[in-house]
């Protein structure tokens, strides 16, 4: 993805924000995503992500089929990819992922499951998953997530542990949101560790299974009528194990929602 496509997509974003908000009770039972990432290497191949997403209610469910277009230099690959978020009762759900890819730059396959509770002011939740690099066995992955809530404020922490031939290797994702309203927030995240490619925040980095990585993230959402788009700006580094030291990243993206 070139500039000129960066900014297309940022006047687009602005155009849709000029535009009468239509009545955000109602309730929709489709949607269609695309999300658009520029990530920029001082010293390496720069890399974008394309993500097209539809989206269904069934139920007490909402599935997710995603489709990923990832550029690394002039090399192509692809990422398929099923989401659910499944309601159990008033105050918990569960979350279901599978990812597949036949290109050596992406996992072979991704899975996952997790279960999230509330209780009072706190979130909570504990997953299990599995990823498989092409280079690697199949690494196991145990995770899960600590939040709480008090006034328009979310805070949450989400620890990953992975076992690989060497040994045990595990991240920290924290993240708050300063929420404007039920569906707006602004949101500064960090990440810390071998990062695993669980965390929807952090997808962008999902090909780096097992390396060190830091990053610091800063992004917000906001929505009006059927309309949601979001914006977000990162920095990080990947270690690499052959230049011992750190290859470090600017990361931006976008991505535009439309429920009908």
């Amino acid at each position: 993805m070139n500039k000129p496509n960066l900014v297309a997509a940022i006047l687009l974003l602005f155009a849709i924000a000029e535009c009468p908000a239509q009545d955000s009770l109602n309730v929709y039972s489709n949607s269609l995503e695309v999300s658009l990432r520029y990530e920029h290497y001082p010293k390496g191949p720069e890399r974008t992500y394309t993500h097209f997403q539809y989206g269904r209610k069934i139920g007490q469910a909402d599935v997710f089929a995603k489709v990923l277009r990832y550029t690394l230099d002039k090399n192509v690959s692809y990422l398929f990819e099923t989401e659910a978020y499944v309601k159990l009762k008033k105050k918990g759900y569960s979350y279901f992922d599978a990812a597949w890819s036949a290109s050596e730059m992406l996992p072979n396959f991704r899975l996952r499951a997790e279960l999230f509770e509330n209780w009072r002011s706190f979130e909570y939740s504990a997953g299990i998953g599995v990823v498989k690099p092409h280079v690697f066995e199949a690494i196991p992955l145990l995770t899960g997530t600590l939040g709480y809530y008090f006034s328009d404020y979310f805070i949450y922490a989400r620890p990953t542990f992975s076992y690989v031939d060497d040994g045990f290797s595990k991240s920290l994702f924290i993240q708050a949101r300063r929420y404007l309203n039920k569906t707006d927030f602004l949101a500064v995240s960090v990440l810390r560790g071998a990062d695993t490619g669980t965390n929807r925040n952090i997808n962008a980095i999902a090909n780096t299974v097992g390396l060190d990585t830091y990053m610091a993230r800063i992004n917000g959402q906001a929505k009006k009528g059927r309309y949601k788009f979001g914006v977000g700006f990162d920095y990080g580094g990947i270690f690499i194990p052959t230049r011992e030291e750190y290859l470090s990243f600017a990361g931006f993206d976008v991505f535009l929602n439309r429920e009908f």
